[in-house]
C-alpha cells in the first residue's frame, strides 16, 4: 500500500474508532481526574484516579497530534515526533487496558451491557496500532 492509502485508512480509523474513543475516553480520563481531585478517601486511590486520569487524558492529546503530524506530512512526518509523544500514546494505550479488562469480564459474567464499556477508550488503540506499525516498519524499498 502506498502512502496516500495508509492516510485514507488512518482518517477511516480516526472517523469510526477514534472520534468515539476520543469523545468518551476523554470524558472518562477527566472524569477520572476530577474524581480523584474531588473524593475524600484515602491519599492512595485519589492519587490514581489522577493519574490514570491524567495518562488517558495525555495518551489522547498524543494520538492527535501524531495523526495529524501523519496526515499533514507523511510518514516523514511520524519518523519526526519526538519519543515523548510516543511514550504518551503508549502510555494512553496502557490507561485502556482497565476498561477493555473490565468491559469484557461484566460483559460475560454479569450483563450483556458490560460490553459498553469497551467504548470508553479503547477504540483508540486500532488506529493508535495503526500510527505506531507504520512508524516503525521498514520502508518498502529497504525489505526487497
Amino acid at each position: 500500500m502506498d502512502e496516500r492509502l495508509h492516510k485514507r485508512l488512518q482518517l477511516a480509523l480516526a472517523l469510526l474508532f477514534g472520534l468515539p474513543g476520543l469523545l468518551l475516553g476523554g470524558i472518562v480520563a477527566l472524569v477520572g481526574v476530577y474524581a480523584g481531585l474531588m473524593q475524600e478517601t484515602r491519599l492512595l486511590s485519589r492519587l490514581l484516579l489522577v493519574c490514570w486520569g491524567a495518562a488517558g487524558a495525555l495518551g489522547i492529546v498524543a494520538w492527535v497530534r501524531i495523526g495529524a503530524d501523519f496526515l499533514l506530512q507523511g510518514r516523514s512526518g511520524l519518523q519526526a515526533m519526538g519519543r515523548v509523544w510516543w511514550v504518551l500514546l503508549l502510555l494512553g494505550a496502557f490507561t485502556a487496558i482497565p476498561a477493555v479488562v473490565l468491559g469484557v469480564v461484566v460483559g460475560l459474567t454479569e450483563r450483556a451491557e458490560g460490553f459498553g464499556l469497551l467504548l470508553y477508550g479503547p477504540p483508540l488503540l486500532l488506529p493508535a496500532a495503526h500510527l505506531a506499525w507504520l512508524r516503525w516498519r521498514q520502508p518498502l524499498a529497504a525489505q526487497g
